[in-house]
């Protein structure tokens, strides 16, 4: 269980940092935020007929 949680903008930074990909935050599909360590694949729109899955991983910080 995590103190905070995983948003949209920090999915979305992740992949500026990490990938290079600007993305914007709200073509990011999220129901709601993700608050327990794990593997998760999101949703991202990028038109109303493209989407794709990004595969998500939170880690505690011990892990990173």
């Amino acid at each position: 269980k995590l103190f905070g949680s995983v948003t949209t903008s920090d999915i979305a930074e992740a992949l500026a940092a990490q990938k290079d990909v600007e993305i914007d935050r709200r073509q990011i599909v999220l129901d709601e935020p993700i608050k327990a360590l794990g593997q998760y694949l999101v949703p991202v729109k990028l038109h109303p007929s493209v989407e794709f899955p990004v595969t998500v991983e939170v880690v505690s910080d011990a892990e990173a």
